[in-house]
């Protein structure tokens, strides 16, 4: 189940309020829209026809966002199409696709949706977030792992057009490069879809890991339902990987959020920013994942929110 708030920029402010009141906020704090802020309106399945007409123009959701909804921040999902375009979309297009879903595609490319966050200046105060996405992996022969956290080469196609369609973008805007590339992060489940991003980028991009939970149980599943289990070998990953920026996560499942975080940067020379989803669980019961000794240590730089 996912709760949702409502498209005011009010009750977001409250709410973020209640959780900075409690943690140690940064300076520059990101209210993120999930999907663009519109999960109702924003393209998941492309494949078929009969979903298209439910569907904004990115672009409108971007604008929606910015200029009514009271968020400094959007997250998107990206997938690469048989023509080797990147688009925004959730779900894996399909090579064969009718009229009006290559129709919808046309308009909705990473590239018109990067020139329109530029044109309109929305890179001075505003930030996006791209997801990288990978389908969970039962086994992998070469490492003799079951669930492992590996990139197939389709993976790397996507990430590799992904970061050419940036540097395209980028090359037409010198005099602001810096400061654009300042305001587009990446997030995603897999640590080493994230590596591999570092690895190719020519410029590098706030990096962010989506985790989960570090209940035993659920734990040891959640890597095939495309989560990282906060499991000691985990938390070994995350702490030496110190080109990672930091941890987008989700409460629900995460016992003491505070002290496990905490715990891991402090065996960090460059410490962790944090970033909380707000929609895993009712807010009262989010806020008291907080209620911590130590929670007014902890360095949050943003929530993130479905609204509807």
């Amino acid at each position: 189940m996912t709760y949702s708030f409502p498209f005011d920029p009010n009750t977001i402010l409250q709410a973020s309020s209640q959780v900075t009141n409690l943690v140690h906020p940064d300076s520059n704090f990101n209210l993120i829209g999930h999907r663009i802020g519109d999960h109702l309106n924003y393209p998941t399945n492309v494949n078929k026809e009969k979903y298209i007409d439910r569907y904004s123009n990115t672009a409108t959701l971007m604008d929606r966002a910015f200029l009514n909804h009271g968020l400094n921040g959007i997250e998107l999902d990206v997938r690469l199409g048989a023509d080797g375009v990147v688009y925004v979309v959730h779900d894996k297009i399909k090579k064969s696709l009718k009229p009006k879903s290559v129709a919808y595609l046309e308009e909705n490319s990473l590239e018109k949706f990067i020139n329109h966050f530029i044109e309109k200046d929305y890179f001075v105060e505003n930030k996006i977030y791209i997801e990288i996405k990978l389908s969970p992996k039962i086994f992998h022969i070469h490492k003799q792992s079951f669930l492992p956290d590996v990139v197939s080469q389709s993976e790397k196609k996507l990430i590799d057009s992904l970061f050419l369609t940036l540097e395209r973008v980028l090359s037409n805007y010198p005099n602001t490069r810096e400061e654009i590339q300042k305001s587009i992060g990446f997030i995603s489940f897999s640590l080493a879809a994230l590596h591999y991003a570092y690895a190719v980028s020519r410029v590098n991009h706030d990096l962010f890991l989506i985790t989960t939970t570090d209940q035993f149980m659920k734990r040891s599943l959640s890597r095939a339902m495309f989560y990282v289990p906060l499991s000691p070998d985990e938390k070994a990953r995350i702490q030496y990987s110190e080109w990672l920026t930091g941890v987008w996560f989700d409460p629900i499942y995460i016992d003491n959020p505070v002290e496990t975080f905490l715990s891991i940067n402090e065996l960090r020379r460059n410490p962790l920013k944090f970033y909380i989803s707000t929609y895993g669980m009712k807010f009262p019961k989010l806020l008291k994942k907080f209620q911590s000794p130590r929670a007014s240590e902890f360095p949050v730089s943003g929530m993130i929110f479905d609204l509807e």
